[in-house]
């Protein structure tokens, strides 16, 4: 596969890890980080700790010709990723959680991700990778400006839901209302209570899913040159061909070895889930992991999800039972 060069820079064409949070995207990122050809970045579009201005959380931009009124958020992204592949962005430097000196070194010459995002653009014509499931409504844009080359990592929604509880995380469905063209497009259907996420956690995490479902198999339909989808469960199986299909897509050459090293210490360890509130642990038992909500919710939760979410999980997994 041969790339066009970006379109603001000489850089090449950028690869985009995404997906919903706590679908996979950190590991998948740190798997094209073992394979050394790439500079990945972390969440730039993390509303807490990204690019300065960035309007909230999953920003929404459907692609050239937008209405402004749908998705009042467009212009601000499009400068944010204007800036963003020219080298000059810089990052939220505030963390009222970190201690005095550490305050003090970031106030001064920024995070470790903007001091990593600047020693990148020091190098010659470097490849970057944006691992960001909060850049996942922005993809159209990034497919017709940046000519992208984005991976969807997708997730069955009841272990979305199990791992969210475990952080203790809510889904950010503000945002929905925030982008009328995000609600009106993909979520025309889903009821008021789903937006109470304090109330009804698992209303409210699956209807997420089903709109981010939706919003994925539209634009995988509408740049299928440019967009994968892969399945979480597929990847800690070791699906046959997944690993291959997915460096040929994103144009790692030659990294399949260190690729395979890298999933076979990630996925062959003792651990099912981490403790309540531990955010990653990278040596997971994959097989256990990935049945794990069968066991964690009860049978009427199951059915709830199959429910709510029955479409949408046909398309992506087949067909499913409570």
């Amino acid at each position: 596969m041969v790339f066009k060069e970006n379109a603001d820079t000489n850089l090449k064409a950028p690869i985009v890890i995404t997906g919903l949070h706590r679908s996979g995207t950190t590991w998948v990122g740190r798997l094209i980080d073992a394979t050394e050809t790439v500079r990945v970045m972390h969440e730039p579009f993390n509303f807490h700790h990204g690019l300065r201005g960035i309007p909230c959380w999953y920003p929404y931009h459907p692609g050239m010709g937008f209405n402004p009124q749908h998705a009042p958020n467009a212009v601000q992204v499009e400068h944010l990723l204007a800036t963003f592949f020219e080298g000059k962005s810089r990052y939220i430097r505030s963390n009222p959680n970190a201690s005095l000196p550490r305050r003090a070194v970031r106030a001064i010459v920024g995070n470790k991700s903007e001091r990593f995002y600047r020693a990148t653009f020091r190098l010659p014509n470097p490849r970057l990778c944006l691992k960001d499931p909060f850049c996942l409504f922005c993809v159209p844009h990034l497919v017709e400006r940046h000519d992208a080359r984005v991976t969807i990592l997708v997730r069955h929604p009841a272990a979305l839901l199990v791992s969210m509880r475990r952080m203790g995380w809510q889904p950010h469905m503000d945002v929905l209302r925030k982008q009328p063209g995000l609600l009106e497009g993909f979520g025309p259907d889903i009821p008021e209570e789903a937006f109470d996420v304090y109330g009804d956690d698992l209303q409210a995490n699956t209807w997420f899913w089903v709109i981010a479902s939706r919003w994925i198999r539209h634009i995988r339909d509408t740049y299928p040159d440019n967009v994968l989808i892969v399945r979480h469960e597929n990847l800690s199986h070791g699906t046959t061909g997944i690993l291959e299909q997915f460096l040929s897509h994103v144009g790692i050459q030659n990294g399949l070895q260190k690729a395979q090293d890298f999933l076979e210490r990630t996925t062959k360890g003792t651990i099912v889930a981490p403790k309540q509130g531990v955010l990653h642990t990278h040596a997971r038992n994959a097989t256990e992991l990935t049945s794990l909500w069968k066991t964690s919710l009860r049978d009427e939760e199951k059915a709830a999800i199959v429910e709510i979410a029955g479409p949408e999980l046909e398309m992506l997994y087949g067909r499913q039972v409570p």
